[in-house]
């Protein structure tokens, strides 16, 4: 009979065989379990598929507080003796807490507590313990579920909690000592006298409006209250959880109930004693003004920005109840009805775009701060009161009640041309909705439809949608349904003009010496084109307005794919874009072709360029008409805007004089006209032959770095000289500086892609300078409280790695110069946390610091001694926790011994950590891609790590060595 072999590692001690199997027969049909040992057992199952089934059930549970582990090892012969126990359903006998598992939390909020990552957890099941890492960033959570650990995952992973996007995995590590156990039941009954509690002081709330029972209903959605005490009209005392205090002062503290901002603070004395508690109030309390939070804003806008799109802003996160603003237009305050945290609205409006400013908000907590003394202030301050959206949330004695009547999606159309009425905007979405109405104001409006699908089609057909010279976006305002009491609007007059499609692309990636006009008539096909702009200081994009009886997302779509001849082309839906107005004729170019153009030389005077060199240099590729120079930039004239793009596309990037200069960096100027005030002259003509010939500069990325970098410097030869060439200390990626007759782009293209030692070459342009002549850089090394190596000793050991130019000794340290950035990284991977004397004394510790002053590098090079023989040997230290304290040492160093010679080791006195110092030809970060496959050792996974510590054996005294 055949069968699946599975093995089954990381079980607890003594696990009984009955225990192991009946967990099996809980999802598959079992056979035999056979060499089941202390940690680990063979189970075999009748066929793949029941394999499948445990491996996806029962890896990575959680049983007797280990993490076991499942894999397929197999099929086989089924062993003698095997017998068929099929499957049992464990309905009726299973756990009601489901199955455990650990998960692991990375990416956490150092300043948020634990606690608030292990309460999204509760939605899945009940957290058994948890355990933070010391960084704080990382931790474990045991969690008893009834559901597949994928599905916790699939939920809790990218939640964001304290600005920080979690991530969530299934881990395999068990939850170690330290941990924090959730309380058992019988313990919960006990809570409120068990532990400690604290004491918030409440107050500012208005008078003889808030009873204990309300407080008792603000605070349970967010924390279990203890105890209420209520001091006064005015004031009271409400207790919480030791742990839940942070939150209720967070979610509390700030919110306007009343027309008063509540304050929540801890009292004065924080710790209460828990058998003196007052009772806890019954929730009576249904009021429905308590349900959402209300928030004060401070704005700060510019004079120019129009407040009423900042209460748009506002409308996204819920009603505006008060809002005014200054005369002047510098700011104003709203009052805001939100399910949201203040928090949640300030992130999602401050620093945002609106009218060309950025606004700033800031949340309005103190009490002193009402709608009274704002109103005074703006009165002061001859402000104005704005949209007052009371019609929504008036005060609940008033009896309104909310209408009976059908809902109505409601959509704002924002960017609306001042050419556009509203009978215009009523009879074009009457051609694809059902209207219910209209509310009209100036540049945006609030349209009304039945129904979400309905909406869908508006937004489809009318966003981006120029109309009046304006392309109009439109979306689903804030708050989405109204009642259904506005006045349906009449359908005007026929007005065939609008019927058509306007839509306005963005076209990029078009090649510079190419004529927008055949960018262009790839558009006819499609309608009629209204005008085109190039851009003028990016001549690789421009826009064209289109009129179509097709939707933007097809003639995209067609138009990226190989019809559009290498152009991407996009929708442009920017509210802010108006480059020119135009009328309703064709504008192929928007400049004609004759009209002078500038260009922006920066950095010429660095590559010692004089107004006769630009001229012969420019004068290559197009007519000059002026130079001006300046100490830091210059001008050049040409005669036409073709001409300039031929000169920039030809010159921008180009090293002139060699790769020890910078580059030329050439732009077509903003001010493209005559009308400048700078003087222009054309400067005597002479000829430059060294400047006539390009010198282009390129990186190469996806080296093998088996491959010598001459085959790489080969293909380069195939076009012209290389002038330098550097490759990096990593041997993956490298520079070429090569002097050749054709343009970079032509290069870049037929090497781009060449396979070389099994690897594709990445080759592109680079306007970077990798070969500073001149300039060195610096490494500060210590050793411990002294430094026990002379210059000489320093210039031998860098000098393996780097070209030492210069060493500074001083009494505990020293200062390496070496020629170039790579060698001086090199030194440091090399050196750093080495031990040089031995594990007597401390190692090195040798930081990169960056580029040598200026007046250090006159200083001369050093003349390296080299001793006969090889280099001695690296000593690395390790650090390795998690042993199991009655495991023997020596099994641990058996790891380290065909690495290398052990030179001394040590463990402390709790038997779970120790120390080896190795004496290895391989690097530290080798070593441990070595020891990290095989860590598993007396059922527990070593953690094996590089210790960096400035700190010789001496500080290891706490440990007892091991030979």
């Amino acid at each position: 009979m055949s069968a699946t072999k599975l093995l089954v590692t990381g079980l607890a001690r003594n696990m009984a065989p009955s225990e192991l199997a009946q967990l099996f027969r809980s999802y598959v049909d079992l056979l035999r379990i056979a060499e089941l040992s202390a940690d680990r057992a063979i189970v075999f199952v009748p066929d793949r598929s029941h394999a499948v089934r445990a491996v996806r059930e029962l890896n990575f549970r959680v049983v007797r507080g280990k993490v076991i582990q499942v894999r397929i090892t197999g099929n086989c012969t089924a062993p003698a003796g095997a017998t068929l126990s099929p499957r049992v359903d464990p309905s009726g006998e299973a756990d009601p807490r489901g199955c455990s598992w650990n998960f692991y939390v990375g990416n956490i909020d150092p300043a948020v507590p634990f606690g608030r990552v292990v309460e999204l957890f509760r939605r899945y099941g009940t957290p058994g313990c948890w355990q933070r890492a010391g960084s704080r960033t990382t931790g474990l959570v045991q969690l008893s579920t009834d559901l597949h650990w994928m599905a916790v995952v699939q939920g809790l992973c990218g939640a964001i909690v304290g600005g920080h996007r979690i991530t969530v995995k299934i881990s395999h590590l068990d939850v170690g000592p330290g941990a924090v156990l959730e309380m058992g039941a019988e313990a919960a009954n006990h809570e409120r006298t068990d532990c400690k509690m604290k004491k918030l002081h409440v107050y500012n709330f208005a008078v003889g409006r808030i009873t204990a029972s309300d407080l008792v209903h603000m605070f349970n959605p967010f924390v279990k209250v203890q105890g209420v005490e209520v001091i006064d009209r005015n004031q009271a005392y409400v207790y919480v959880a030791n742990k839940c205090a942070a939150r209720a002062v967070q979610e509390q503290h700030g919110r306007v109930i009343c027309g008063e901002a509540l304050q929540v603070q801890l009292a004065t004395d924080k710790q209460h004693d828990p058998g003196k508690l007052p009772d806890v109030p019954r929730v009576t309390s249904r009021r429905p003004d308590l349900k959402d939070r209300n928030w004060r804003f401070g704005v700060r806008t510019d004079k120019a920005t129009d407040f009423a799109k900042v209460l748009d802003l506002f409308r996204q996160y819920g009603t505006v109840v008060w809002s005014c603003c200054h005369v002047d237009g510098i700011g104003g305050y709203v009052l805001l009805k939100t399910p949201y945290h203040w928090l949640r609205v300030t992130q999602g409006t401050d620093f945002v775009l609106v009218g060309g400013y950025r606004i700033r908000v800031t949340a309005l907590l103190d009490a002193t701060i009402t709608e009274v003394s704002l109103t005074k202030l703006a009165n002061e301050k001859h402000s104005k009161v704005l949209a007052r959206d009371d019609a929504v949330h008036r005060k609940s004695q008033a009896g309104l009640k909310i209408s009976s009547k059908k809902f109505l999606v409601s959509l704002l159309l924002s960017n609306i041309s001042p050419n556009v009425n509203a009978s215009d905007i009523i009879y074009l979405l009457s051609l694809y909705v059902d209207l219910q109405g209209l509310s009209y104001r100036d540049q945006y409006a609030y349209a009304y439809v039945p129904d979400r699908s309905q909406a869908a089609i508006a937004i489809r057909e009318l966003n981006f949608r120029v109309i009046g010279g304006q392309p109009i976006q439109v979306r689903i305002a804030y708050p989405s349904q109204v009642t259904a009491s506005i006045t349906k609007p009449t359908i005007p007059r026929e007005r065939p003009w609008l019927k058509p499609y306007c839509w306005r692309f963005l076209v990029s990636n078009i090649h510079p010496e190419r004529a927008l006009k055949h960018v262009t008539d790839l558009f006819r096909r499609f309608g009629r084109p209204i005008f085109s702009f190039r851009n003028v200081t990016k001549p690789s994009s421009g826009w064209i307005l289109l009129e179509t009886d097709q939707h933007w997302t097809t003639i995209t779509e067609k138009l990226n794919k190989k019809e559009g001849a290498g152009v991407v082309v996009t929708i442009c839906g920017d509210a802010d874009f108006n480059p020119f107005v135009v009328d309703d004729q064709v504008v192929e170019e928007k400049r004609p072709a004759e009209v002078p153009t500038s260009l922006y030389v920066s950095k010429a005077s660095t590559l010692s360029l004089d107004a006769s060199d630009l001229a012969y240099l420019f004068g290559l590729y197009a007519e000059v008409v002026g130079v001006y120079m300046n100490r830091d930039y210059a001008f050049v004239t040409v005669k036409s805007q073709s001409q300039a793009v031929q000169a920039v596309h030809e010159l921008n990037g180009r090293f002139v004089g060699g790769p020890t200069l910078p580059p030329l960096e050439v732009s077509l100027s903003k001010d493209t006209g005559t009308g400048s005030n700078l003087c222009f002259i054309l400067p005597p003509a002479r000829k430059r032959p060294d400047l006539s010939e390009p010198i282009w500069g390129f990186v190469v990325k996806n080296i093998d770095p088996e491959v010598p970098f001459e085959q790489v410097r080969q293909h380069f030869l195939r076009f012209g000289t290389i002038c330098s060439s550097v490759r990096h200390a990593n041997r993956t990626y490298g520079s070429v500086f090569l002097k050749t007759s054709h343009h970079w782009r032509t290069v870049a293209a037929r090497l781009d892609g060449v396979k070389l030692g099994g690897h594709r070459l990445s080759v592109f342009q680079s306007m970077r300078d990798y070969t500073e002549m001149g300039t060195t850089y610096y490494l500060f090394v210590e050793q411990g409280h002294d430094l026990m190596l002379e210059a000489s000793d320093l210039a031998y050991w860098f000098g393996l790695f780097a070209k030492v130019v210069a060493i500074f000794v001083k009494q505990r340290f020293a200062f390496v110069h070496v020629s170039t950035r790579s060698e001086a990284l090199r030194a440091v991977h090399e050196l750093n946390s080495r031990y040089i004397h031995g594990p007597l004394l401390a190692p090195l510790t040798v930081r990169y610091e960056g580029v040598t002053p200026a007046k250090y590098r006159t200083r001369t090079a050093l003349a390296v001694q080299q001793p006969p023989g090889n280099p001695p040997q690296p000593i690395w230290r390790f650090g390795v926790r998690n042993i199991d304290p009655g495991l023997d040492f020596n099994r641990v160093l058996e790891l380290f011994r065909p690495l290398g010679t052990v030179r001394w080791s040590g463990r402390d006195g709790t038997g779970t950590f120790g120390s080896v110092i190795l004496e290895t030809t391989m690097h530290w970060q080798i070593v441990l891609q070595h020891l990290r496959r095989r860590t598993f050792l007396g059922g527990h996974r070593l953690l094996i790590t590089h210790v960096t510590t400035n700190d010789g054996v001496s500080a290891l005294s706490g440990m007892t060595k091991v030979n």
